[in-house]
């Protein structure tokens, strides 16, 4: 029987001593675990103030730091994922350390906001410097660079994407932002301007090909437009397709005043003139006046046979196009008198009429008066040369001073003196007479007839 009673006795004390001592146990493990957290969030703590300053360095201001990459974000990105919430790290009780690890907690929430918006931030400036082709970024910190050129691939859409994502319109708005919506704006008028040229010089164009008729002011606009772009890629381009458009232009401006003329012969002679090689020959003794600008203007032909003896052929109005109207001189019988006709000096021009022209056409350039004057003169006998003291130079002034005066009217008080030597003049009666055998007779019936318009050329 008392076995039986120290028994139980027995395990009621072995009980009670363990209990105890499972208590003890449990009270000194959690006060470990309490140490243990304590350590750790003071750790965190010191982790959250090194991110906090990371990411203030990565601020000048409402500028981002220069040179600032996303590696860089990143890296504090990872430092602040370390950063563990402790509550469900450890088994503590409800109101051991919880003030401080729920700071610690909106800390790192408040780091992540302030991270993503930085990251936000940088992506945006990122974007707008993508814009430019510049080496040179248009932002870099608080660095700006105002002389910044489109890239020549750049999108409108993209362009559009960006500024409904980075442009904000605002009255408070900080520097940066201030500096994002500058540079939006200077690349769509950018981007304007390309579409605006190029879509002006593609007017100049159709199916690929020049318009038939590309005139002066249309190019002109064109080229004003591509004057504008500042991508040189980009204006290289479209120049080159001005350039073709360039040779197809039709404006009497585009040529001067002598081959204006030269032109306009030419279609007057293909016009009115049966053409052949006696025409050719005849060409270059074509005597012209004109007065042309950039609307247009006039002019007119005569044909010199002798020193001052000119044949009014016709007269002519030209228009800024070069569309010519040949037409009559009022109170003259003229070449182009009975049918007043029009033509195109840019598209109707004969090139073999036109390369037969030699010489000047206008009665204003001396080389013409040079080259006719000289061949007149090698026609002349020694004795008419004496009237001009043996010179050339005499005659020819007295050629172009008498200019437009009939020949017979050219008396000898207007022959020219040479300064140093005296000129032989010959009274009537001083005249060397012809030999008999010199005299060549011409039988009326034998003389070749002539037309109405060279009897009244050889009148008197």
């Amino acid at each position: 029987m008392k076995k039986r009673i120290i028994i139980p006795l027995i395990l009621v004390l072995l009980i009670a001593g363990g209990a105890g001592g499972y208590y003890l146990y449990n009270k000194n493990t959690y006060q470990e675990t309490l140490e243990n957290a304590t350590s750790l969030l003071s750790e965190q703590q010191e982790n959250i103030e090194s991110v906090q300053s990371e990411l203030e360095s990565f601020d000048e201001g409402s500028y981002l730091r220069e040179g600032l990459t996303e590696e860089d974000i990143q890296a504090v990105e990872d430092k602040m994922e370390a950063i563990k919430d402790l509550s469900s790290e450890f088994d503590l009780k409800e109101n051991d350390l919880e003030e401080d690890v729920a700071e610690i907690a909106s800390d790192k929430e408040d780091l992540k906001e302030k991270l993503s918006a930085i990251r936000a931030q940088l992506e945006t400036q990122q974007s707008v410097n993508d814009l430019f082709e510049q080496e040179t970024p248009a932002i870099n910190g608080s660095e700006i660079n105002e002389d910044v050129i489109i890239k020549e691939d750049l999108e409108t859409s993209t362009l559009e994407d960006l500024k409904e994502t980075a442009f904000i319109e605002d009255e408070d708005i900080s520097e940066w932002q201030t500096a994002i919506n500058t540079f939006i704006t200077d690349a769509e008028n950018q981007l304007s301007t390309t579409a605006t040229a190029t879509a002006q010089v593609e007017t100049l164009f159709k199916d690929g090909e020049v318009q038939g008729e590309v005139t002066l002011e249309a190019y002109d606009e064109a080229k004003s437009e591509v004057d504008k772009i500042q991508n040189e890629t980009v204006k290289e381009t479209l120049t080159a397709d001005l350039d073709s458009a360039h040779a197809h232009i039709q404006d009497i401006s585009m040529l001067s005043d002598e081959e204006i003329a030269r032109r306009a012969l030419a279609l007057f002679v293909d016009l009115y003139w049966e053409v052949n090689e006696n025409t050719f020959a005849t060409l270059e003794y074509i005597w012209g006046g004109y007065q042309f600008d950039a609307d247009g203007g006039a002019g007119s032909f005569s044909s010199m046979n002798m020193p001052g003896n000119a044949k009014p052929i016709c007269s002519y109005t030209i228009d800024k196009n070069g569309d010519v109207l040949f037409k009559d001189i009022p109170d003259l019988v003229t070449d182009c008198s009975s049918e007043p006709k029009t033509a195109n000096i840019f598209t109707d021009v004969d090139e073999t009429i036109l390369n037969n022209i030699r010489g000047d056409v206008s009665m204003q350039g001396d080389s013409v008066i040079d080259e006719m004057t000289q061949e007149e003169w090698e026609w002349l006998s020694d004795e008419e040369k004496e009237k001009w003291d043996g010179k050339w130079e005499n005659y020819r002034k007295q050629y172009v001073e008498n200019w437009g005066k009939p020949f017979e009217e050219i008396n000898s008080d207007e022959i020219i003196e040479d300064e140093n030597s005296e000129v032989e003049e010959y009274e009537p009666d001083e005249m060397p007479s012809l030999e008999d055998d010199e005299i060549q007779e011409y039988e009326p019936d034998k003389m070749p007839a002539l037309d109405e318009d060279e009897e009244e050329f050889f009148e008197g």
